[in-house]
């Protein structure tokens, strides 16, 4: 969840996640939606970098 500096819901937040700490790997772009929520699936248990 991305909420701004008032506690409010943030939609439209761009986010790029990837399995290496250095980004060196493929990377996803997710984006939250109007409840300030990004939803990642099928995952696999494992630290991620965002």
């Amino acid at each position: 969840t991305k909420k701004d500096t008032a506690g409010n819901y943030v939609p439209g937040v761009t986010f790029e996640v990837c399995y290496y700490e250095d980004f060196s790997g493929t990377k996803y772009t997710y984006t939250t939606e109007k409840d300030g929520t990004v939803t990642i699936p099928n995952w696999a248990r494992s630290n991620i970098q965002i």
